[in-house]
């Protein structure tokens, strides 16, 4: 109805909320995607990452079965992205956040993924250690803005998204430190890792 669409209209311009979360889906790559401030709103930019695994596949054939992880998954578009663009692999998405989680299921059974995602709640690998040394690939769009930038974000991102999927600590690179670390025991022979990262770092 027209009063509902003129609310949404006024938050739009009064508090700057996102249209994403207004209209309560947003496109990414050839998917419409239900979003909610539980998650981040996924970039045209991070699609990259899909064709960067897809690349990696060409180049070595033996990572387009077995078993890819999109760590802090938030609305599982990486996730969705994945089995989509590979559809011999088996995907697993991790989030500390339920709340995200029950989007990013919601998404996968919505565009028909249910069987090929397997969903975990927790801290980046630690629900994985089964998987120890046998992941083909891996894939992670963390928190990576520092701190105090985090703040002075246009007002959309800093006072509506989730700052959990925003915030990287001092210099941004916390999490990258952690999953640097900790990323290559996870995979296998070849394997590849994939983050997105801030421009200068």
């Amino acid at each position: 109805p027209f009063s509902e669409l003129k609310q949404r209209w006024q938050q739009r311009i009064e508090q700057r909320v996102p249209i994403q979360y207004l209209a309560g889906s947003t496109p990414w790559r050839n998917f419409t995607l239900t979003v909610s401030p539980a998650v981040l709103i996924p970039r045209p930019e991070t699609e990259q990452l899909i064709d960067l695994a897809l690349a990696a596949t060409v180049a070595n054939p033996a990572l387009k079965t077995g078993h890819w992880a999109d760590l802090g998954t938030g609305s599982g578009a990486i996730a969705i992205g994945l089995a989509d663009a590979l559809p011999q692999a088996t995907i697993h998405a991790v989030d500390r956040s339920s709340e995200a989680l029950a989007i990013a299921q919601q998404n996968a059974q919505k565009l028909g993924f249910s069987d090929r995602i397997q969903f975990y709640q927790g801290n980046w690998l630690e629900p994985l250690k089964f998987l120890k040394g046998n992941l083909s690939g891996l894939v992670s769009n963390p928190p990576y803005i520092p701190t105090q930038m985090v703040l002075e974000l246009q007002p959309e991102v800093a006072n509506h998204e989730p700052h959990l999927a925003l915030d990287g600590g001092s210099d941004g690179l916390d999490c990258i430190r952690h999953l640097v670390t900790t990323a290559p025991e996870h995979l296998r022979f070849g394997g590849v890792w994939m983050v997105e990262i801030m421009a200068g770092q």
